[in-house]
């Protein structure tokens, strides 16, 4: 693999561990948006990008479940699946994005419910989060439906 390359698929791979994502799907996703040709079977990017396949087999369902990439069938090619970036990607990106903001809003609202009125300073703290995580929320989805409308492709739900 080109240096150049390698080093971007590196660097994707450590920017998505600063997400919470494993290392491999970061580097599988870096690869996939610069590679030639731009459908990669399991096995070439296995040894690509020298990971084991176990690894790729569980980085790429955990890509195509937030539908960073998409399977592709060679129903004449048998063996290894195949991949590439899924249509709608930066999209889905947002999407991801817009779901852990929904997920901590549910957080603060339980947290609200259980905080009881001796915890003033916890409840002003979670009232604060879920303020800002809120307006945030609200500036997603308005991007969304703004890219939907540019791009003609359904983003939010």
């Amino acid at each position: 693999m080109e240096k150049s390359l390698e080093q971007f698929a590196a660097q994707c791979g450590i920017d998505f561990e600063q997400y919470g994502l494993p290392n491999a799907a970061g580097q599988i996703f870096g690869f996939l948006l610069v590679c030639t040709p731009a459908i990669q079977s399991s096995s070439a990017l296995a040894e690509t990008l020298q990971l084991s396949k176990p690894t790729i087999s569980v980085a790429t369902r955990l890509l195509e479940q937030v539908g960073f990439i998409q399977q592709v069938a060679y129903p004449e090619r048998r063996g290894p699946h195949w991949f590439r970036i899924a249509e709608g990607a930066p999209t889905a990106v947002l999407r991801h994005h817009l779901g852990e903001i929904e997920q901590l809003l549910s957080v603060f609202e339980k947290g609200l419910q259980m905080a009881g009125p001796e915890h003033t300073a916890q409840r002003e703290c979670m009232v604060g989060l879920r303020g800002h995580y809120d307006i945030l929320r609200l500036l997603l989805r308005g991007t969304l439906t703004q890219l939907e409308s540019a791009v003609g492709e359904q983003v939010v739900d």
